[in-house]
């Protein structure tokens, strides 16, 4: 299992989660911290199908990549189920933040699934194909629902969640 770094997101979003205020309510942290434990253990399944498939175990592998597709679609459920709960702002900036979890998770998830293309071969390699195509979706996605929260949170959440979202496309023409 190749251990990774702490993504630039992840950071920002813990040092964005101390800018939200005190009231969103035990129900939406419970709920955000599920999103992040979903998208964890989605991350978790994922490497180790990596790499079972570069070691040419194909059937455990195969598992792990499944059980990491169910664990993306929980997360996504989740935070879909955050958003449309957000009756305040404060709910609306947790509920911006597990996007923002499934997002980063997302674009993880796109770069490992590309690189696996090259490890397998038949319906499992359509499979894989389909998962990166459903995460680019999912990630346009949760970008177009980030940006309409952010218009939405208090401002004392908007320059965590800006700095986020930066992150996970920085612009490559600053300097």
């Amino acid at each position: 299992m190749k251990l990774k770094a702490p993504s630039a997101v992840g950071a920002v979003l813990v040092a964005g989660a101390l800018a939200f205020p005190v009231g969103a309510g035990a129900r939406i942290q419970t709920g955000v911290s599920s999103v992040k434990a979903h998208t964890n253990r989605a991350d978790a399944a994922l490497d180790r199908a990596v790499t079972l498939f570069e070691k040419n175990r194909d059937g455990r592998a195969k598992q792990s990549f499944h059980r990491s597709r169910r664990e993306m679609g929980q997360a996504t459920a989740e935070a879909a189920r955050l958003r449309s709960a957000a009756s305040s702002a404060s709910a609306r900036a947790a509920a911006a933040r597990a996007q923002m979890l499934v997002a980063d998770q997302q674009g993880e998830n796109i770069e490992q699934l590309t690189e696996l293309l090259d490890e397998v071969e038949g319906r499992v390699k359509n499979a894989i194909a389909k998962a990166a195509l459903t995460d680019t979706r999912g990630l346009e996605q949760a970008l177009a629902i980030i940006g309409v929260l952010l218009d939405q949170v208090p401002s004392q959440a908007t320059a965590g969640l800006d700095a986020a979202l930066a992150a996970l496309f920085p612009n490559p023409q600053s300097p």
